[in-house]
């Protein structure tokens, strides 16, 4: 489960700077069963995992609705728990070294 922020900056009539923020959710429950001759045992794990991702976005627009996009980079947030034993981990990062490209059509009024 997860939400899409995207909030957009002018620079110019021509190119858009915008922050993107992606917060996901994801909760686990695993039941594992062992059966060894005649003995059967059963183990049960609850894992809870929030994630939280900023990056930065370059828009160029050659035409007034197709947009050309550019992402370096971006900043993380990760909150992990098992609930089975109480253990928790935090993560901050930072990775640079990502690049995508991308094209995207924008319905949009002129900026003026």
């Amino acid at each position: 489960t997860g939400l899409y922020l995207q909030r957009y900056f002018v620079i110019s009539e021509k190119f858009l700077f915008s922050l993107i923020a992606n917060i996901n959710y994801a909760g686990e429950n695993e039941k594992t069963v062992i059966t060894d001759q005649n003995n059967i045992s059963e183990n049960e794990s609850k894992r809870n995992r929030y994630d939280i991702t900023i990056r930065p976005n370059f828009i160029f627009f050659p035409s007034p609705n197709w947009g050309l996009q550019a992402s370096i980079g971006d900043l993380s947030f990760t909150h992990f728990k098992n609930k089975t034993n109480d253990d928790t981990s935090n993560h901050f990062g930072v990775n640079y070294g990502s690049v995508s490209f991308g094209i995207a059509y924008y319905f949009r009024r002129d900026l003026e």
